[in-house]
């Protein structure tokens, strides 16, 4: 209830009781649409909870220095597996240059320097630079399909023009070797942008799909709309471009990059809006803000998650979906921005009653700038990928994305079942005050130095770069091709990677490897419920009771074991009560 309407009823207690009742009445009417405007950074209400288990991130490689003073550090922007089964780990420094690595590796390798051969290339510390890059999935496969030895990045130039730069598309032919021909540059796309934020952001092609799949070979590749606020109206009118569809501002963009003829690339004849007047055709999705990290499951569907950067109020992760309005500026998250103005905070009001039938698709997950209620406002989503490594159980099947806005209390890492992120399209009775606000059971993600002592990201960054009052730590994740999480810092220029602190065959996460994790590893909850699974907890479950039990742990069918696990289970259950 707002704070006015509370006043107002107390202003009834000193009048007669008639008119009193009657006002009464007619304020209780009025609730709903004084109530609309919720507070300030804050329409969830709600504490995002902590996993119940906790994780370390170990040093993997630091990329070499690229400026000098406190912004030295690379400007790491993207983790990307090598597609040519080498094992390699590509990395970009949004400077211009990309690294190669191996696990295992001490120093990265050179790969190329972009900044270099690209006129009038734009870095200036802000969205701009070297945004992303990516191989066509033919790249290193038939010399005789389109593709072969093709790779495309996404950067930004100055111009002599009246906007302030252009993002580009570009194509570059690879040698022998695998590295870009300087002379073979060709622009494929570009885009003029009106300011230096919410420019280009990744470019990438579905991995997960095969020659002659209908998706192969075709390039994503997200926008911004171009900035904070609408230029043109000077500056007091929210940025309208996400629903500005005849630019790319704001969209996710899908074509064959490929020159067809004289045209430097072509559009997919199923794009959503082909053929529809008033709606670019390379346009698959519109209705973003700042959508410069999406990626697909390598798993399970599969799915496209699209993270995209909110104003004042919401963070979202959202379901890639041809035809897709996601609603910026006119929604952020599952909130009406309808007829703001610009200011800092902007405050977000509730949906209309009608809003299960409006044209937008509503994020899978969302959280706001104040989800710890500690009076922040500055938050922005770093998006992430699914994880399908096998170093860290605890993680499989989860989204792990982060925040890194402009407060030391805002620098967490999220986790999310992925399973759990489905579209909705009723918030009639979303209650902002519950974590059902969150829209998916999302999770901190607990970490611990190696002493098992609680730590954050930005700790960590402060002690590798020595700046001791660093306030963020502008990570991004990245991923290798055997599914292993990457997370870096522009901060410090190290690349890290989680590693678990739970014991081999500890399934139930208690810290003990016993009888009680054979059940879970039995009733098929295990995060490894093969032969291999039980063979981890046989082996852990042995060496930690060889004092205790020196009989051979017989194999699964045993009854002996079954009864011996139902036991000791059944024992534990009767001493915790």
């Amino acid at each position: 209830m707002s704070q006015s309407f509370t006043a107002a009823i107390d202003r009834t207690r000193s009048l007669p009781a008639a008119v009193s009742a009657t006002l009464l009445a007619l304020l209780a009417a009025a609730a709903p649409s004084i109530a609309q405007t919720l507070p300030a950074a804050n329409p969830i209400s709600a504490v995002l909870p902590s996993t119940s288990f906790s994780l370390q991130l170990e040093e993997v490689i630091r990329i070499p220095d690229s400026s000098s003073g406190n912004n030295r550090f690379a400007r790491i922007e993207q983790i990307s597996p090598a597609i040519d089964g080498s094992g390699e780990i590509f990395v970009s420094d949004q400077r211009g240059k990309v690294y190669t690595f191996t696990p295992g590796d001490t120093n990265p390798s050179e790969f190329f320097n972009f900044a270099a051969v690209i006129p009038s290339f734009k870095n200036n510390n802000n969205q701009s630079g070297l945004r992303g890059f990516a191989f066509h999935p033919n790249a290193f496969g038939d010399s005789n399909a389109p593709g072969y030895r093709k790779m495309y990045t996404a950067h930004e130039i100055d111009t002599n023009a009246n906007e302030s730069h252009l993002s580009v598309v570009s194509e570059w032919s690879l040698n022998g070797s695998g590295v870009p021909i300087v002379s073979s540059r060709r622009d494929v796309l570009t885009q003029s942008q009106p300011r230096g934020d919410h420019n280009i952001g990744k470019v990438g092609f579905n991995p997960n799909l095969s020659p002659g799949d209908a998706d192969y070979g075709n390039l994503y590749i997200s926008f911004g709309d171009g900035g904070n606020y609408r230029t043109d109206a000077g500056d007091t009118t929210l940025n309208p471009n996400g629903q500005n569809t005849t630019n790319f501002l704001g969209s996710m963009l899908r074509i064959n990059p490929l020159q067809d003829g004289g045209s430097p690339y072509s559009v997919p004849a199923d794009n959503p809006f082909v053929n529809q007047g008033g709606i670019d055709n390379e346009i698959w999705a519109y209705g973003l803000r700042n959508p410069h990290q999406f990626s697909w499951d390598t798993g399970g569907n599969g799915d496209l998650l699209i993270a995209d950067i909110g104003q004042s109020n919401i963070e979202e992760v959202n379901l890639g979906v041809a035809g897709a309005n996601y609603g910026w500026s006119t929604r952020e998250g599952t909130f009406d921005m309808t007829g703001k103005l610009p200011g800092n905070p902007i405050q977000a009001d509730v949906l209309p009653g009608n809003h299960p039938n409006d044209a937008f698709t509503y994020p899978v997950a969302q959280y706001d700038h104040d989800f710890n209620n500690a009076g922040q406002d500055n938050a922005a989503i770093a998006g992430g990928f699914v994880y399908r490594g096998s170093l860290v159980p605890e993680l499989k099947g989860k989204y792990i994305f982060g925040n890194f806005g402009s407060s030391t209390q805002f620098q967490d890492i999220y986790v999310v079942d992925v399973d759990q992120l489905q579209l909705q399209d009723d918030f009639t009775n979303l209650d902002r005050t519950s974590t059902d606000a969150f829209l998916a059971p999302m999770e901190i993600l607990s970490l611990v130095d190696d002493q098992d002592n609680p730590v954050q990201l930005l700790d960590l960054v402060r002690d590798a770069s020595g700046i001791g009052n660093q306030s963020r730590t502008d990570m991004r994740f990245g991923i290798g091709s055997d599914g292993e999480i990457y997370i870096s810092s522009k901060k410090d220029g190290w690349i890290r990677r989680f590693t678990s602190t739970l014991k081999p065959g500890d399934y139930n996460r208690d810290g003990v490897v016993d009888a009680a994790d054979y059940t879970v590893w039995r009733d098929g909850d295990s995060p490894d419920n093969s032969q291999a699974g039980y063979e981890l907890w046989r082996d852990n479950y042995g060496a930690a009771n060889a004092a205790a039990n020196s009989a051979a742990i017989p194999e699964p069918g045993s009854a002996l074991l079954l009864g011996f696990a139902t036991l000791l289970l059944a024992m534990r259950r009767s001493n915790a009560t």
